[in-house]
Parts: structure tokens; C-alpha cells; sequence
């Protein structure tokens, strides 16, 4: 009925990707919100859950993309047994990019810390770390991580 997705975490082994627990998220972020209680957009920003819809909305748009555009590549999360956890991962045949997304109009190194350790495992994957910033004068690209606006995740050809 294309009101829930659910994420799977990418594993190589199949088995196991199908026994660990996909992730929740709403195709209408509307929806997501009017289930929450949040009726503006005023209270939106104050509230507690907006990081957790903004990553909803991003992840979810990127999905859609992959949908209409026929991708053979698929999205998934990454998340290891040592807490390494990264928001979204596409994979075709082997992990492509690995991007995580952060409610913020200033991200750090702190930030891109999940994906450099990610960049160590799987070095021929692109990292992203996704967030409101237009610029980032103040976060040297860390290691390989390229930060984009949300936005230009969501135009770019995943």
C-alpha cells in the first residue's frame, strides 16, 4: 500500500540479511507526522522526532529515485555488531555509497566518524555525509567524505 518501507541491513550473506531487523519508515512523512501529533511546521522544528522524519524524508526520496529510475542498485543500512552504523547504504552487486544524514545546518568531523571507519572496511565505496548545509567552510573534507545538501543527494545519479 506504499505507506511503510522497510530497510534491510545489508550483510554479504544473504541468510543473515534476511533474519537481522529491517528499519521502519513511512513513504509520507505527512503521515509520519499527523500519526506524531505535529501539525506545523513550527512545531515540527521543536520537536524532538524532527532529525529522526528529516532522515525518514531524505532516505525515503532516494528510494524513490532508485524506483523510478529502474536502478538495478538497491538501498539498505549497515550496522555491525561493534555499533558502526551507517543511514543508508547502495549496492548493486558489491556497497557503492554509504551515506549518512544528519539534521544539521553545521556538520563536523565528529559527524563523519561512522563513515571513515566505513571507508577503512570498504574502500572503494564512495561516503557521503548528507545534511542541511549549503557550504562547508568549516568541515575539510575528513579522509574521502564528500557532504552534500540533502537535496543534492536526492538530484544526484545514485
Amino acid at each position: 500500500t506504499y505507506i511503510i518501507y522497510l530497510l534491510k541491513p545489508f550483510h554479504n550473506n544473504t541468510t543473515k540479511r534476511l533474519v537481522k531487523s529491517p528499519k521502519l519508515y513511512f513513504y509520507d512523512t505527512g503521515l509520519l507526522c499527523y500519526m506524531l501529533g505535529i501539525e506545523s511546521t513550527d512545531q515540527l522544528q521543536k520537536s524532538p522526532f524532527c532529525p529522526s522524519i528529516f532522515e525518514n524524508m531524505v532516505i525515503i526520496e532516494v528510494i524513490k529515485g532508485l524506483e523510478y529510475t529502474l536502478s538495478a542498485k538497491k538501498a539498505y543500512y549497515f550496522r555491525t555488531t561493534n555499533d558502526l552504523e551507517i543511514d543508508l547504504v547502495i549496492a548493486g552487486v558489491h556497497i557503492e555509497k554509504a551515506i549518512e544524514i544528519k539534521y544539521t545546518m553545521s556538520p563536523n568531523r565528529r559527524m563523519a566518524g561512522n563513515l571513515n571507519h566505513f571507508k577503512k572496511a570498504y574502500p572503494d565505496a564512495s561516503v557521503i555525509l548528507a545534511s542541511l548545509a549549503t557550504d562547508f567552510p568549516g568541515l575539510p573534507q575528513c579522509q574521502d567524505v564528500h557532504c552534500l545538501h540533502w537535496l543534492d543527494l536526492i538530484i544526484a545519479d545514485l
